[in-house]
């Protein structure tokens, strides 16, 4: 299968935003318009550095920086970052900061996990069948200024721990998402560069 992709790798989330806007996508990755970061985001990058420097020492964590995958599948370039990884052991552990609780029920949901649950079983020819998602309260807390407010995210100090046990049946669906997904981008590409091509 021979693909023309517009970017060297896909990740989880350029897939996931194929699946579920296919406009977005096409800004992203066709015109290279980038995403401003928002409160959420940002503020989940800089707990994430807290975390592995050892501020919060309550919260699990398997080393100081994420491990990055790179692997074929099916002929299909993938990357992915996982927050922490346990080399020995296969495990992995993703954090998640958002001022909605999270729920067993929305982790069995996650597609996210069982896509790193196949790389990792892809590339180390194992994986430890259960992981682990790290939810981290967080609030936004307002500050008051001379002219302005300021809406601050910070962590309240509560986290939980869940986690899921990962089955074969679900790397398995999950390498079919990508091939599909994969195959549909080639194509929907491929037909966007013509499209210029006639223009020019």
């Amino acid at each position: 299968m021979k693909l023309q992709l517009p970017k060297k790798f896909l990740s989880y989330s350029a897939i996931q935003l194929w699946n579920t806007s296919k406009d977005q996508f096409r800004k992203r990755y066709y015109l290279n318009i980038k995403f401003a970061d928002t409160k959420y985001t940002l503020f989940g990058k800089e707990i994430e550095k807290e975390i592995y420097a050892g501020k919060y020492p309550e919260i699990p964590c398997w080393g100081g920086a994420q491990h990055e995958l790179k692997i074929m599948i099916e002929d299909v370039p993938i990357i992915g970052y996982l927050d922490s990884f346990n080399l020995e052991e296969k495990q992995f552990l993703d954090y998640k900061t958002s001022l909605e609780p999270w729920t067993l029920t929305k982790v069995q949901k996650l597609d996210q996990l069982p896509f790193y649950s196949m790389m990792i079983e892809k590339i180390y020819g194992k994986v430890h069948p259960v992981c682990k998602l790290i939810w981290l309260e967080t609030q936004v807390l307002q500050e008051k200024g001379l002219l302005t407010r300021l809406d601050k995210m910070i962590y309240t100090g509560k986290h939980e721990i869940f986690e899921r046990n990962i089955k074969k049946w679900e790397r398995r669906r999950i390498i079919d998402w990508i091939t599909v997904s994969a195959e549909e981008i080639s194509q929907d590409y491929c037909e966007y560069l013509e499209s210029w091509a006639h223009r020019a």
